[in-house]
């Protein structure tokens, strides 16, 4: 570049010169900046239908992830076949927890399908079923009930070989859940659970914790089903009782409800924020008043 080199010249790919810089074996994050900096976009589509954060995923380059998604680079962009870094992020051989998890924290849409199968990243994880991943995906409240262009849904994806391995239960869990808030749902997952014995038994499993979950009160107001039934808002309302979270607090969710511990507590400490916020909000609105 001290020499006059055209930093906006593309290779007979008509990949830019970051793009070339990202698909190199060695991360040179220093260069990438000042590459950024002197207005090298990140926005290109190379004739591979690539920008560079596809190619950052790709060759796993997490830091390089990070300083695109920081200078602006589109986090959903879809390349020829509809693929997003989401998807690209989801191969087996370039599999990294950071970089997913970065993906979905910066905004990756979930319901994004690809061009070609109508896949969407959950179908992509369940293929791969590795618990982690699946566990992202379903705490960002990606679909398990989506369908990709075979009528396939995430779980149908699943290889039979693997239908049993770990990771299968949070699907199977959050299917149960939908069941019971909308008993009317025919959910066309239960045919295949219903093929594969230590998933029904799970399935069964987690109607008869639910049930327990409706007829045990922790406030005469609220049952802990009524945490996993409940907005926020209305969690929220139900915090003004002066005993709600003492009462709360007495039960050991971990081992009287193993299957659903995790989102009650979660749907607890969100409803506890809002409310908290809330009663801030109005003592500052009272504070304005006087």
């Amino acid at each position: 570049m001290k020499h006059g080199a055209d930093v906006f010249a593309n290779d007979n790919l008509d990949r830019n010169v970051l793009q070339c810089l990202t698909e190199t074996s060695v991360e040179h994050l220093e260069l990438a900046k000042i590459l950024i900096e002197k207005g090298v976009s990140l926005h290109d589509y190379c004739d591979l239908h690539l920008q560079p954060l596809h190619s950052a995923v790709m060759m796993g380059k997490y830091e390089s992830v990070k300083l695109y998604l920081d200078h602006g680079a589109d986090v959903n962009a879809q390349s020829l076949r509809g693929k997003t870094p989401l998807h690209l992020a989801l191969e087996p051989t370039r599999l990294k927890l950071p970089i997913i998890e970065t993906l979905l924290k910066r905004g990756a849409n979930t319901a994004l399908k690809t061009g070609s199968g109508g896949w969407t990243a959950l179908h992509y994880a369940c293929s791969y079923i590795q618990r982690e991943v699946v566990k992202l995906f379903l705490a960002v409240g990606a679909d398990v009930l989506v369908e990709n262009d075979y009528g396939q849904t995430p779980l149908a994806c699943i290889p039979h070989e693997r239908m049993e391995s770990p990771g299968v239960e949070l699907i199977i869990k959050v299917l149960a859940l939908k069941k019971a808030l909308q008993p009317s749902l025919e959910l066309k997952d239960e045919g295949i659970i219903e093929r594969y014995p230590k998933l029904r038994i799970y399935y069964r499993s987690c109607f008869e914790e639910i049930d327990r979950m409706r007829s045990t009160r922790f406030t005469e107001g609220c049952t802990f089903f009524d945490l996993l039934a409940k907005s926020q808002r209305q969690i929220a309302g139900l915090m003004r009782s002066p005993d709600f979270e003492a009462k709360f607090q007495l039960y050991d969710l971990s081992s009287e409800f193993t299957t659903y511990a995790e989102e009650a507590k979660r749907s607890f400490e969100l409803g506890w924020d809002r409310s908290t916020w809330s009663t801030r909000l109005s003592a500052a609105f009272c504070l304005i008043c006087l």
